[in-house]
């Protein structure tokens, strides 16, 4: 109301017509995701696995972000993302380690913002580890809701054997769920 009577009311009153306000201002559309980023320790860290009497659980842990082109920042993961870990101690015959699944329910709970913006933690539970697996390769893929299959570059983690054990971590919100076989 202060407003009414300073200079200036008639633009206000020319950005409050009907033309403006039938604009779908909040409907924009989510930027699409255009790249996969991904960052990965090249440590082995060990939480408690609740299910199976607190034991230690060893994994993998990492921060993964979603890009736009479009928009040339960070944007929201919604669809599914696929995450394989291979063991490439023997280059010539890389052998599947574990497939996890994030869909975008789960990435919601894992979802943060850093220095770089908006982002996602992962564990990756690695369950088979031995410590005479060296060398590892990560593998992302992204099942967007609407559009292609976006891969990340895959990332080669040489494991740190000489480092004492990583403390526990804390991953009471990390999710992961099985995911499509044809995938």
């Amino acid at each position: 109301m202060a407003l009414v009577g300073a200079a200036g009311c008639e633009t206000f009153q020319g950005a409050a017509s009907p033309q403006w306000m039938a604009k779908r201002w909040l409907d924009s559309p989510t930027p699409q995701v255009s790249e996969v980023l991904a960052y990965w320790r090249s440590e082995v860290y060990f939480s408690q696995d609740e299910e199976n009497q607190k034991k230690p659980l060893p994994g993998l842990a990492g921060r993964v972000m979603f890009a736009s082109q479009s928009s040339n920042r960070m944007v929201e993961a919604t669809g599914e993302l696929v995450v394989r870990l291979y063991d490439m101690t023997n280059v010539a015959a890389p052998r599947l380690l574990a497939e996890y699944g994030f869909d975008p329910h789960a990435l919601k709970k894992l979802k943060s913002e850093d220095r770089f913006g908006d982002g996602y933690t992962l564990f990756l539970p690695w369950e088979t580890y031995r410590p005479e697996v060296r060398q590892v390769q990560v593998e992302l893929r992204y099942f967007p809701k609407d559009g292609s299959e976006i891969r990340a570059q895959p990332t080669t983690l040489v494991l740190e054997t000489n480092a004492a054990p990583r403390p526990h971590l804390h991953v009471e919100n990390f999710t992961t769920a099985p995911t499509a076989a044809n995938r």
